[in-house]
This record gives structure tokens, C-alpha cells and sequence, in this order.
């Protein structure tokens, strides 16, 4: 796949006052906002939105290479491949490998915490639990 087709063009902010760049495979987690209906869509170092509704997100961005975005919830789906850390006591998915308080966090919910170690398993993922 080019550059040019993993590369997704997002809202700069829920107002969508400009737009920007992400690329596909720097995506770690997408979560919907029910306040504005639409997604955001979180990097390491950024995020960015688009409107309309989760499945659609989930299923478009499955479908234009982001093969390891998986549903966790309702309102959430992370990138297994970026997986650092999991919290089996809290349901928790951390995508850098030391916990700071500035970091991203996806919720897990507790009856697909098995199915995320599992679909970890089938991508050959490592990762530690904390």
C-alpha cells in the first residue's frame, strides 16, 4: 500500500476548524463521542475527528489497511499491534512501554479482555501485563 492510501485526513478539532493528516498506521485507538457524534481518532502525539458513526469508522479503517484496529467496546476499538501494555484489574490498554500519567489509555471492556489477550496471540503481539 503507497503512503498516499495510509494516510487518514481528519478534523483538527470537534468544531472542524482545519483539517490535518494522520497516518493509518500511527493510529492507536479511535473512541466515540455521543457529545458530537463522531470519533476521535488518537496517535501517540496527537488526535483528530471525524463525524459519523463508530461501526462505520471501525469498518472503514479495518478495510483501508488498519487490519489490527479491533472493537473493545461500544464506544472503542484499538490497534492491537500498537499494544504495549495490558491491565487485567482495571481493563486497560497502554500503547507505550512505561506508564506515565500523560499517556493514552483505551478501556477495555471486561467481556472482551480474553478475546483481546487471544487476537493478540493470533498476530504474534508481545506484550506485558502491568
Amino acid at each position: 500500500m503507497d503512503t498516499v492510501s495510509q494516510q487518514l485526513t481528519v478534523a483538527t478539532d470537534t468544531k472542524g476548524i482545519g483539517l490535518k493528516t494522520m497516518l493509518l498506521p500511527e493510529i492507536i485507538f479511535i473512541e466515540y463521542v455521543r457529545s458530537v457524534k463522531g470519533i476521535m481518532v488518537h496517535s501517540l502525539d496527537s488526535q483528530g475527528f471525524l463525524p459519523g458513526p463508530f461501526s462505520f469508522w471501525v469498518s472503514t479503517l479495518q478495510g483501508s489497511g488498519l487490519s489490527t484496529l479491533f472493537p473493545v467496546d461500544r464506544n472503542n476499538a484499538l490497534n492491537l499491534a500498537k499494544i504495549e501494555l495490558l491491565d487485567p484489574k482495571f481493563n486497560k490498554a497502554y500503547f507505550e512501554k512505561v506508564v506515565t500519567r500523560k499517556d493514552k489509555v483505551c478501556t477495555i471492556a471486561l467481556a472482551n479482555f480474553n478475546a483481546v489477550i487471544q487476537e493478540l496471540k493470533n498476530i504474534n503481539r508481545m506484550y506485558k501485563i502491568v
